[in-house]
């Protein structure tokens, strides 16, 4: 793993005895190693055009070096994260919050996930409000969140080399500059669930507590967990959107049809294995109402 960025290395002693740094910010490389002899324990190495040979600093809490500094809010400026080529998928219980703090939440306009082993990713990534671009090519998806199209500001949508068989329907609601879903496995439409497997009851009437919930999203009332319970909060963070932009609570619910691929796109740039832009993909889409499933 390395990171190009700007260092400047400071000594914690000399703020206590009062000796003032002079240090610069350098352009340098951070790469992270591990040692030989001891497999429990890694080192950051960091190279600058002065100090080309580079400087060992060993780490003890590889937890602290990747989410410290965010969840403290450090990095209340970062824009761009770039975490290609490592093991993010590996851990099937990986806890994605460090993502999701306040300030990078914010801030971030482009996130790097490309060859990460990622088999999900998680449905708070919604909440990365100002993101424009998003690369999450070679990894293991076979899903997209549905929430994604809540990212109003996404413009560049890198997703192939994986093991998408759909594309969520609120993808249409991003006006995407961009999309790449080339090298994927779309479904054909004989796979879909039929609608004819549910009940108007099923897909349009939902619990007194869904119904509820829809109003707060809809008239965008402000939430918190220390207002309702988490798991309120969770059901309205997590909510789908029906192909109106409207949310959908049910989940359980759905229908897969065929989409232009052209809809998918603002400026009709598309990278797929289809032979023309006039191709259909395979979109799952929720339903908020029947005006809106006979459209």
């Amino acid at each position: 793993m390395k990171l190009h960025c700007e260092v400047e290395v400071i000594n914690r002693v000399h703020s206590s005895l009062n000796i003032r740094s002079n240090a610069k910010y350098l352009r340098s490389t951070l790469a992270l190693g591990k040692e030989p002899k001891n497999v429990q324990e890694y080192f950051i190495l960091h190279f600058s055009s002065v100090n080309k040979n580079g400087t060992k600093y060993k780490v003890k809490c590889m937890k602290q070096v990747f989410v410290k500094c965010l969840n403290e809010g450090r990095l209340p400026n970062i824009s761009e994260l770039y975490l290609s080529n490592n093991s993010l998928g590996l851990n099937k219980n990986s806890d994605w919050q460090w993502l999701l703090g306040l300030k990078i939440s914010k801030k971030l306009k482009l996130l790097d996930l490309r060859e990460n082993k990622i088999i999900n990713l998680p449905k708070d990534i919604w909440k990365l409000q100002n993101l424009v671009t998003l690369k999450i090519d070679k990894n293991s998806l076979y899903k997209l969140p549905t929430t994604l199209g809540r990212i109003t500001t996404l413009r560049y949508l890198s997703v192939s080399e994986n093991n998408l068989r759909t594309l969520p329907c609120s993808l249409i609601r991003c006006g995407l500059e961009h999309l790449d879903i080339s090298s994927n496995n779309f479904k054909s439409e004989a796979d879909a669930p039929k609608i004819a497997d549910y009940t108007p009851w099923d897909i349009y009437i939902n619990s007194l507590v869904h119904i509820a919930a829809k109003t707060v999203l809809k008239h965008k009332f402000f939430y918190a967990p220390n207002i309702i319970p988490k798991t309120l909060v969770e059901l309205l963070d997590n909510s789908n959107m029906c192909v109106c932009g409207q949310a959908v609570l049910n989940d359980k619910y759905y229908v897969i049809k065929p989409f232009e691929l052209i809809g998918f796109s603002i400026s009709r740039h598309i990278v797929s294995n289809f032979v023309n832009k006039g191709s259909s993909v395979s979109v799952e889409c929720f339903f908020c109402s029947p005006k809106c499933f006979v459209k």
